[in-house]
């Protein structure tokens, strides 16, 4: 995570020289405290700010007022030092006491899943925040207006994780207020940004076309929601794309070919299960863009799949019978990797014991130590830190995360920097062998074939871009069939060998096995801080390799968007 960050808008100061002093010296005065108003600003202020001890992140602060004595005889020099420690004190205090006027967030997309579920909610009260973030010109944020342009707006202006913060605002307002505010037209506009940021060209649209007369959707939906979501308006407007629709009979889960069976399967994710719970009926418009929002964020990969209208006509009709019928709670059975046998014939074999049919699921063996993905020891108190989702009453603007979960694998990532070289993700994308499979399950798979660890292990879920919500949908997935098998290993011999090649380029050792070569330098303990949309691997500042860093294994990949989300790499 970066170094806490500050903005300030407006930095001024007022002179009083007091009712005895001489016109002359009054004028001096000023002219000294506006060179040490510009040497504080300039060159004092960040050195001021790394001094408060306070959560990383972005913290806006609205007004600070100080009052600063002033001796006419200091220098420059000493009077902009006194007023640097003043601005230090005044700054951690005010960042602790509970106040309107101070917002924190943890990163980016914190704040845009604030801006989004807050416009829904028709809060208005942290807008100059978002403004000093560039999130939304004040104005506009400010002026009441929450019918949805402003936020396809903020959505806009940050597509990379404009689907992660609408996912995030979906599960704190509810997917109806949402549906107030952007109506067809504003989930129309969001879903084709977020399938351009994903990879994708112009976004199909799979409804009518494809579907007419087929789709329950086309059909009044009755909808049996089994968590409560916050309810929608019984009135219709003009701008709404759905209506509340009692619970009542249901619908059949439409069934298709093997591609609306893996669409299916696909729209287990966390934006599909808040459109379920919404208890609303969509138009055929918004239904359209639900799928391709719903399908997206299930598997961020799919824009850039062969055949997307199908997909998404496919995609469609299985929200169509989800929002029906809700799918039934099944516990996790976990995906078998091919075997790690055929990169490393020395290692223990990942995958069943002897005799299991290939295919089946398995209980994934549980690696000894922190590569277990159990949560580090929670952080020490102090102010929450997350996206701000409630009233602004002080700096804690939500629930404070943890501490990461620690892995032995947290170099797995590194591997994005080689990804494209290597043709992923394209050669998993376009395999007709992986067609039905999630991109992030194929990514586990070959995190999990080139080391040999568990599934559940955070390093190796981070490599595939997964959170631990969605991590469980994939963990679900059946084990590898024969063909999946060899279509992975040869793509992990592939990564395996071009991530050698750039590390021998760099000044690393020419050990003669590109795979042990990768593994060495993989396997490196550190802390995986994931959530939707965004995934940092924490490692040790000791850590810091040369020949890593030459090669630039450990740059920051920033928006992965076939990961659909930002990876950021951090010592300390």
């Amino acid at each position: 995570m970066s170094a806490p960050s500050l903005r300030i808008g407006t930095f001024s100061a007022t002179v009083d020289a007091g009712p005895d002093a001489r016109p002359d010296d009054a004028e001096q005065l000023r002219r000294q405290v506006a060179r040490a108003q510009h040497r504080v600003g300039a060159e004092l202020l960040d050195r001021v700010w790394a001094q408060v001890d306070v959560p990383e992140g972005h913290w806006l602060l609205r007004r600070l007022e100080l009052q600063l004595d002033l001796d006419p005889g200091a220098s420059d020099a000493v009077l902009g030092q006194r007023w640097a420690q003043a601005v230090a004190a005044g700054l951690s205090a005010a960042l602790r006491a509970p106040s309107p006027d101070v917002v924190h967030y943890r990163h980016e997309l914190a704040a845009l899943t604030d801006v989004v579920a807050s416009l829904a909610a028709g809060r208005l009260d942290r807008a100059w925040a978002w403004a000093r973030l560039d999130l939304l010109p004040e104005p506009a944020a400010g002026a009441g207006r929450t019918d949805g342009s402003a936020i396809v707006r903020a959505l806009a202006g940050r597509p990379d994780v404009a689907l992660a913060a609408l996912t995030g605002a979906a599960l704190t307002v509810g997917v109806p207020a949402l549906d107030r505010a952007l109506g067809t037209a504003g989930w129309t506009q969001v879903a084709r940004l977020v399938w351009v940021a994903a990879g994708g060209g112009a976004l199909p649209a799979p409804a009518a076309q494809s579907l007419a007369g087929r789709s329950p959707a086309a059909q009044p939906l009755a909808v049996q929601s089994p968590a409560a979501e916050p309810a929608a308006s019984a009135g219709s407007g003009p701008g709404r794309a759905s209506e509340p629709v009692p619970d009542a009979g249901s619908a059949a889960v439409p069934r298709g070919g093997p591609a609306a069976g893996a669409e299916a399967a696909a729209l287990r994710g966390e934006l599909a299960a808040a459109f379920g719970r919404s208890r609303l009926r969509p138009s055929a418009p918004t239904l359209d863009a639900w799928a391709a929002l719903a399908a997206t964020e299930a598997d961020p990969g799919l824009p850039g799949r062969p055949r997307p209208a199908a997909r998404l006509a496919a995609a469609r009709q299985a929200l169509a019978g989800a929002l029906a019928v809700p799918a039934p709670f099944r516990a996790p059975d976990h995906g078998r990797a091919p075997d790690a046998r055929a990169l490393h014939p020395s290692s223990r074999a990942v995958g069943p014991d002897a005799g299991e049919p290939p295919g089946g699921a398995w209980r994934p063996r549980r690696s000894a130590g922190p590569a277990t993905g159990e949560p580090a020891r929670p952080a020490a108190s102090g102010p929450a830190t997350g996206a701000a989702t409630g009233p602004a009453t002080g700096p804690a603007t939500g629930p404070a995360p943890d501490d990461g979960r620690v892995t032995d694998w947290a170099g797995l990532p590194f591997l994005l920097a080689t990804a494209a070289q290597a043709g992923v993700p394209d050669r998993l994308l376009d395999d007709p062998v992986l067609a039905g499979r999630p991109l992030s399950w194929c990514l586990l798979m070959i995190a999990c074939t080139l080391t040999g660890t568990d599934p559940r292990d955070p390093g190796a879920q981070a490599l595939a871009g997964l959170a631990p919500v969605r991590a469980k949908v994939v963990l679900d997935a059946p084990g590898p069939q024969a063909a999946e098998q060899l279509a992975l290993l040869r793509v992990t011999r592939d990564w395996a060998t071009v991530t050698a090649a750039r590390l021998l380029a760099a000044g690393g050792d020419d050990q003669g096995d590109p795979v042990g070569s990768v593994v060495r330098v993989v396997r490196r303990p550190g802390r995986v801080l994931a959530e939707p949309g965004w995934i940092e691997i924490h490692l040790r500042l000791a850590s810091v390799d040369l020949v890593i860093r030459r090669a630039g294994l450990d740059a920051d990949p920033g928006w992965v968007g076939w990961l659909g989300a930002v990876v950021r790499f951090r010592y300390a």
